[in-house]
């Protein structure tokens, strides 16, 4: 247990100074307080955590375990929806119907930018469809906005630079 302790630290240093790099690249200073951290604030590590947690929570098809991360006034706007989500209810329904539709699914984050209260994670989704078999993989990059530390509002893009467009703004 304590050589898988150390690997998570590993990789979580890892993948910060990737994000941080990012960061830079993507026009944003560094914030990081720590040396390595790209994270300035108790907040955004929080924030890390809330969205990594609803990542494996959807992952597992645990809807409970997903609902708990969300607020109970969040908004979502799904690439493949015309109208909002809004609240945890209707956020239940669509679970539901989008594991019928998929015998396997899973969404892979390839990274974490985070700016403030804001995350935009570039996730490689995979799905096999109910029924007819057929399998599909495509990049979405998904736009996370917490307030205490839970997300309250999740956009959904299939195009990174609308994606970043709307992450700086």
């Amino acid at each position: 247990e304590r050589t898988s302790s150390a690997c998570a630290v590993a990789y979580m240093r890892a993948r910060s100074v990737i994000a941080r790099a990012r960061l830079v690249n993507a026009g944003f200073p560094p914030t990081g307080s720590f040396p390595g951290w790209p994270y300035s604030a108790p907040v955004e590590r929080e924030g890390l955590r809330v969205v990594e947690e609803l990542i494996d929570a959807w992952n597992r098809r645990d809807r409970s375990a997903a609902l708990k991360r969300l607020h109970p006034e969040c908004e979502l706007h799904p690439v493949e929806a015309i109208e909002p989500v809004r609240g945890r209810e209707e956020f239940a329904a669509g679970f539901e119907r989008w594991f019928d539709a998929f015998d396997s699914f899973s969404v892979d984050p390839e990274d974490f930018l985070i700016r403030g209260d804001r995350m935009l994670v570039p996730v490689m989704q995979r799905a096999r469809g109910t029924g007819s078999g057929v399998e599909v993989e495509q990049r979405f990059y998904q736009l996370f906005t917490l307030r205490d530390g839970l997300v309250v509002r999740f956009e959904e893009y299939a195009d990174e630079s609308e994606a970043m467009e709307a992450f700086r703004s």
